[in-house]
């Protein structure tokens, strides 16, 4: 089972926290901190349980690059009732007619578990670093 935890940014940095609320009269989120102090968050994205070639955790809106052979491609990171997702490398899409691809062929658990192919976190899609 993958650990429960969400990310946002309160303007100045991002903050990490198991739980978080939604207010929808005043469409906000909140997180709680460590100290259980609520702190109004936005660009929230949930930890998807993969992990990067460097230890990082990838979220949900992260940017990455994987690697698959001589084939690079850089997608978003996409949650899904069914996993997680990124956008299908053309070549790929053109041979399978597939438009989007699990995440975890390209990335580790942190753990052992799972391919470790080429996978580096770039970016997200609120600052695309690339």
């Amino acid at each position: 089972m993958r650990e429960l935890l969400f990310r946002g940014y309160d303007g100045m940095d991002w903050v990490y926290g198991m739980t978080l609320t939604y207010e929808r009269e005043t469409d906000t989120y909140f997180m709680m901190q460590d100290d259980e102090e609520w702190v109004m968050v936005c660009n929230v994205g949930q930890y998807t349980g993969l992990m990067d070639d460097k230890g990082e955790r990838i979220f949900e809106g992260d940017i990455v690059k994987v690697i698959d052979g001589k084939r690079e491609n850089i997608s978003e990171v996409y949650m899904h009732p069914y996993g997680v997702y990124i956008n299908a490398h053309p070549f790929v899409k053109e041979l399978t007619g597939r438009e989007i691809e699990h995440l975890y062929n390209y990335c580790d658990y942190g753990d052992g578990r799972g391919i470790s192919q080429r996978c580096v976190i770039v970016g997200d899609k609120f600052e695309k670093h690339i």
